[in-house]
């Protein structure tokens, strides 16, 4: 009669040997502070077209949307405090004849700056379907009436953390695109344009609904309900704060 193999029952070399094998393996290693960002935000996405599969609509999307977007931003801050490295949050701009509506104000990509300046892309994310992210100037014929996507400032709702000037970078593509960028400082600040005309203005991200347009449209989508925003504002220090309604801009 073969004799069966031995459990060792301690209590304490069961702890032991189980903490070794986990040392011992890659698979025990837990994830990082950037890839639960990233799972969360995407978790958000797929609920969003879950639930707008059931009736929930844009609102639920752009709520999605709004997440994926604050998470990018805590990652882009929280990757820079940790290595010491800018980094940037990219946002596809692109509008001329080479524009992919697929691509356009929905896809974002996060970078971080090497020693010999070079950009490396972390991770990359779309936005939910017809969720955009507005520019910094919103050009007019983006908008289905003009005069209702201003504040009560007098002041029009845009996405103002965006640089003033664009970033040109071939992501993912055959061809160099226009991007606008969102930067951080190697300490997580993030790097805002002085200004003095929108000095008074908050920092922020501002998302909306839109439908895209039949190919050959001057533009290649249209923002169709002012009141349908939401987004964040920075502080100084890079720390998202969420906008849940127009007022807030």
């Amino acid at each position: 009669m073969s004799e069966r193999p031995r459990c060792d029952s301690s209590p304490a070399t069961g702890r032991v040997k189980h903490a070794a094998a986990s040392r011992g393996s890659p698979r025990a290693r837990g994830f990082s502070l950037l890839e639960l960002l990233v799972v969360v935000g995407l978790i958000a996405v797929l609920s969003a077209v879950f639930i707008g599969g059931m009736g929930g609509g844009k609102s639920f999307a752009l709520q999605a949307g709004q997440s994926v977007v604050s998470n990018l931003v805590s990652a882009a801050r929280s990757r820079a405090l940790a290595n010491g490295n800018p980094t940037r949050l990219l946002l596809n701009s692109e509008i001329t004849v080479i524009a992919t509506p697929s691509r356009f104000l929905r896809y974002l990509v996060l970078q971080e700056q090497g020693s010999t300046g070079e950009w490396t892309t972390v991770t990359e994310v779309y936005l939910p379907d017809n969720i955009y992210l507005l520019p910094r100037t919103p050009d007019p014929a983006l908008l289905s009436d003009p005069g209702k996507w201003q504040t009560e400032r007098a002041t029009g709702l845009r996405s103002l953390a965006f640089a003033i000037n664009f970033v040109t970078a071939t992501i993912n593509a055959t061809y160099p695109e226009q991007w606008a960028a969102l930067n951080f400082t190697a300490d997580g600040r993030p790097k805002f344009d002085n200004d003095p005309a929108t000095a008074s203005e908050p920092r922020g991200l501002v998302l909306t609904g839109g439908r895209v347009l039949p190919p050959g449209s001057p533009q290649p989508l249209v923002f169709d309900n002012a009141e349908n925003v939401r987004g964040l504002t920075l502080s100084n220090y890079g720390v998202p704060i969420l906008i849940n309604e127009r007022s807030g801009f």
